[in-house]
């Protein structure tokens, strides 16, 4: 695996780029699956927006937990890393 992608004059991180490509695929998903049954948009944006963000924080928090001597050294380092998120933590509470 590459750690980054070139980009024209930017490298993107491979981490970054699975991350997102994971929320757009979940999310045009969804999106079908609504608008086959008949939803509307507006509950759309509700459940996307709430799985966004409580798998975010699910998987920050999971990491926490997980590596809690890190944390109690550099909290603000640790919690407002790109990296050091796992992808359980944001499942368990992603999808609760």
């Amino acid at each position: 695996m590459y750690p980054e992608i070139p980009f024209y004059s930017f490298k993107i991180d491979t981490y970054i780029f699975i991350y997102l490509m994971a929320i757009i695929v979940a999310s045009v998903l969804l999106r079908l699956e609504l608008k086959r049954n008949s939803y509307s948009a507006s509950l759309y944006f509700l459940l996307a927006s709430t799985a966004l963000i409580a798998g975010i924080v699910g998987s920050k928090i999971y990491y926490i937990v997980e590596a809690w001597d890190q944390f109690i050294q550099n909290p603000w380092q640790t919690f407002f890393a790109i990296a050091g998120s796992t992808w359980y933590g944001g499942f368990i509470l992603g999808f609760s």
